[in-house]
């Protein structure tokens, strides 16, 4: 069957993953969270508040369904006893220090893109779909995408079929003549078998050029 699509995941897909870079993450968004609040809580608070927001959602996202950004605030809003609007510095952090791409995304991207449509798939955690995409806009690679979907926005995280059948409708591609590229054995190779979808799995940064082998040879 010819790929008429290709749908990536994004994190340690098309973005490295990096422990290291989410220190640093966390780090910049307890800053910012500090500095919003104006003294009106401690870095340890907003550390427990962060800690109690992420064990909240969890317990919903163990079902495959996601919840919204406005819980998560709801949640730090209520354990730190605040009206404030933490929003943009919760979810920002990402825009002030970029995650490093993977080297071989944009050749990818650039090639799949002249022959076939392109999707993005991902969970999201802290950081909702609105700043992904903006994320992605700074690094120059989201205009590539002609679908880009966000289990915050959809509602269902992988491997629920749910996300990648909203994904297979909106690129107008059936899941028989999509491809699936993400890290995850589970969320991405499981998830994406189970509608349909071909799938190949990244596990060394090297490994994403293999996409080019499957859309041009049929390998």
């Amino acid at each position: 069957m010819m790929i008429k699509a290709v749908t990536f995941d994004l994190w340690g897909t098309l973005i490295l993953d990096s422990l290291q870079y989410e220190k640093e993450l966390t780090r910049k968004r307890e800053d910012l969270l500090y500095g919003t609040l104006e003294g009106l809580s401690s870095r340890e608070d907003i550390r427990k508040a962060m800690e109690y927001a992420r064990s909240g959602i969890e317990r919903t996202r163990k079902t495959m369904r996601d919840v919204p950004t406005s819980e998560h605030i709801r949640l730090l809003q209520s354990f730190l006893k605040v009206d404030s609007d933490l929003e943009p510095a919760y979810t920002e952090a990402i825009l002030h220090m970029l995650p490093p791409l993977n080297p071989h995304s944009r050749e990818v991207l650039t090639k799949v893109k002249s022959v076939a449509r392109v999707g993005l798939i991902s969970n999201t955690g802290i950081t909702p779909g609105g700043v992904i995409r903006k994320a992605l806009s700074d690094l120059g690679i989201w205009s590539f995408f002609d679908v880009g979907l966000f289990s915050n926005e959809v509602g269902y995280l992988k491997p629920h079929p749910k996300i990648f059948e909203v994904a297979s409708r909106e690129l107008e591609v059936s899941p028989s003549e999509t491809l699936h590229v993400g890290d995850d054995r589970i969320n991405d190779i499981e998830g994406a078998s189970a509608v349909g979808m071909s799938t190949l799995l990244v596990e060394e940064p090297g490994d994403l050029r293999q996409v080019l082998e499957v859309v041009f040879n049929g390998k």
